[in-house]
């Protein structure tokens, strides 16, 4: 079985994902599939944006941004990996100044940001442009509303 490691020690074999546990934490994330069906559109492009953030240097936006930290990589990974379905698009994904990145993702005037800041819990913020309608909270303690806010994206 090949297998492809990235910088924050995520691999990638024909059968799963797995992030490796966090300094002090006893458990890994993995995401598997089984070994007739494929990988969701969404995994290969959302990897290949991850590592490019990893790859940024210093001030890589001229005003003295923070390299993009490997905590916000991994914490996106494991977010997306429980929120996300096989049939779900993949997000774009911008790196923030301070070290953090964000996902996001805007359709059919329905609009999903999720951003993990340095050292903060990551929070999510949505807005539909031709009603106003607003939501915002913690990412983790509204799971089941990320993900029927991406169901309705579709």
């Amino acid at each position: 079985m090949s297998a492809t490691t990235l910088s924050i020690g995520l691999i990638l074999t024909s059968q799963q994902y797995t992030v490796p546990a966090a300094s002090g934490s006893s458990s890994a994330v993995m995401f598997s599939r089984a070994q007739d069906s494929r990988w969701p559109g969404w995994v290969h492009p959302t990897m290949r944006t991850l590592r490019a953030l990893l790859q940024l240097p210093r001030n890589w936006d001229g005003y003295g941004a923070n390299e993009v930290q490997e905590s916000a990589v991994n914490g996106s990974w494991n977010l997306l990996v429980e929120i996300m379905n096989d049939d779900t698009l993949a997000p774009s994904i911008v790196p923030l100044s301070d070290g953090g990145i964000q996902i996001e993702w805007h359709r059919h005037g329905r609009n999903l940001e999720i951003e993990f800041f340095r050292d903060e819990a990551p929070s999510f913020y949505f807005y539909e442009t031709d009603n106003g309608v607003e939501d915002e909270g913690p990412a983790h303690e509204n799971l089941e509303l990320l993900r029927k806010m991406l169901a309705e994206m579709k």
